[in-house]
């Protein structure tokens, strides 16, 4: 059974969560990257795994990967994978991990139906109309990049996860009211309307900056926290 980070959102007991981090481990050093990317390609095609895990594995060719369409996940973030078509044949994706890439275009997206998850922090690129597109998305990472607004969220009604930290985002009044949102790292963007935050009837924790004893700060930490919201300072969505 697929291991998904979506599992995690919605509640992953200690057991899972030690699992997830599992996944993130770097193999034994004895092997270089590239032997162990090949590695994982050719257990993975052995095996049909559902989840192929690349991070921070830099590999000269990612070809192989359009062949492998028994994947639900793919994780290549913090490597040089910097074109999306070549997944476009894995129509049954439902996470894809590409922080930290060379990725820009991303009209690809626009082929995974099934897509939930989407990390792509730290991806720079000057269109994320088809992010319209992703209405099944239930987890959006999509921190430190230059994203300007978050209109597409009016497009995503299962939305549960939102991490826009440290991007370019001031503006949240596409999120008001929205239906499912339970999450939202807002770090690093001090400038936000705490008002459009209160109308959202499921959030549950927000992440911000700590800004010490800022008044205007201290003011919205009081308003959220009057409603029952949490408000954290330490990530509450793991990218990996």
């Amino acid at each position: 059974m697929l291991a998904s980070a979506i599992t995690a959102t919605k509640g992953l007991g200690l057991a899972t969560t030690i699992m997830a981090l599992a996944s993130c481990q770097m193999a034994p050093a004895s092997q270089t990257p590239q032997e162990r990317g090949r590695a994982a390609i050719a257990d993975c095609v052995a095996t049909s795994c559902a989840t192929l895990n690349l991070d921070s594995i830099n590999l000269p060719d990612y070809t192989a990967l359009s062949t492998m369409t028994h994947l639900r996940s793919v994780m290549v973030s913090y490597t040089g994978f910097n074109d999306l078509s070549v997944l476009t044949p894995l129509t049954a994706l439902k996470e894809i991990h590409i922080g930290d890439t060379p990725v820009t275009d991303l009209s690809p997206l626009a082929g995974f139906p099934n897509l939930r998850l989407l990390h792509m922090q730290g991806v720079d690129t000057d269109d994320y109309r088809v992010l319209r597109q992703l209405t099944g998305l239930e987890v959006l990472a999509i921190g430190n990049t230059p994203i300007p607004n978050v209109v597409f969220a009016r497009s995503m009604p299962n939305l549960i996860r939102l991490d826009i930290s440290h991007s370019e985002v001031r503006d949240l009044s596409a999120l008001r009211n929205h239906p499912s949102l339970e999450f939202i790292n807002l770090e690093g963007v001090d400038d936000f309307d705490v008002s459009v935050l209160l109308t959202i009837p499921n959030l549950r924790e927000v992440t911000l900056e700590n800004f010490g004893a800022d008044p205007d700060h201290a003011g919205k930490v009081a308003q959220l926290e009057a409603a029952g919201i949490t408000v954290s300072y330490t990530p509450v969505m793991p990218v990996c």
